[in-house]
Order: C-alpha cells, then sequence, then structure tokens
C-alpha cells in the first residue's frame, strides 16, 4: 500500500519518540536492562517500515524535537513525557490518524500499566493529571506543523 511521506512519519512518529525516551531511561535501570533492549528492537523495526529515506529521518527529528525541547525548557520529568505520549497513541490510535504495530501497542499497554499500577502515589498522580491537561497542548502543536490533522 502506498503511503505519503507525511504519513510515515505520523505512523513512526509514537514509536520515534518512545524509541527516544527508553534509549535515555534504559542506563538508568540496569534490573530490566534486557527488556528495553527488546522494547528498542521492536521500536527499530517499526520505524524502518516506515522512515525510508535521509529526508524523512530529518522531519521526524525536526518533529520530535520541536516537543522535546519544549520539554526540556519546562523542566518535565520523564515520567511525564510517558504519559503524554502514551495518552497521545491512544488518542491517535483510536481517531485512526496512525497505524501502530501490534509490538508498538504491546509496549504502550506495558507502559500505561506501571502507572496505573502506582496510580496511589500521589505524584505519579499529579503527573498523571498534568499529563491529561498537556495532551491536547502536544497534539495542537503538532497539529500546526501540519501533522495529524
Amino acid at each position: 500500500m502506498y503511503k505519503s511521506d507525511k504519513h510515515r512519519v505520523e505512523d513512526a512518529f509514537i514509536p520515534f519518540c518512545l524509541f527516544s525516551l527508553i534509549q535515555q531511561h534504559k542506563d538508568d535501570d540496569v534490573e530490566d536492562r534486557a527488556a528495553y533492549e527488546e522494547g528498542l528492537k521492536k521500536l527499530a523495526r517499526d520505524i524502518d517500515k516506515n522512515i525510508t529515506s535521509k529526508s524523512l529521518v530529518k522531519r521526524i527529528e525536526k518533529l520530535r524535537d520541536s516537543l522535546f525541547n519544549s520539554f526540556v525548557a519546562d523542566n518535565m520529568p520523564r515520567r511525564k513525557a510517558y504519559m503524554i505520549f502514551d495518552r497521545l497513541a491512544c488518542i491517535l490510535h483510536e481517531n485512526e490518524c496512525v497505524e501502530l504495530s501490534a509490538d508498538c501497542v504491546e509496549l504502550l499497554n506495558k507502559i500505561s500499566n506501571v502507572f496505573e499500577e502506582n496510580i496511589h502515589n500521589e505524584d505519579i498522580k499529579k503527573q498523571d493529571n498534568s499529563a491529561a491537561k498537556q495532551v491536547a497542548k502536544v497534539l495542537k502543536k503538532l497539529q500546526q506543523q501540519g501533522y495529524f490533522l
């Protein structure tokens, strides 16, 4: 099936951002490093299916960086960034704006489960509430750049 470059970037966006987040996080948790490495391999396969040229790499990096740079500027905790991408992926997938592989959906579900299991923690609850509000702003920012319309 033919996909425009725009749709390739959109379909690879969530796996690409998750890959970046996990890549930064994997060294923090030596005990689960093998699980992180396996998740990275699966995400890399998803990315490679859609990002087939250097120009697409540049486009998706620019899109990711526009968000990540604002996260850094706001001193956003990495946990909250995971929460935002989890919620964003759900919204985009439910509205059929992106095609996510079963592996990516499984990884997102694992991330969701970690937060749900710890939602009684007041700090996690606050970050989750904040992420719920933030996801609309993130989606708007992406749409202003011409994606996920």
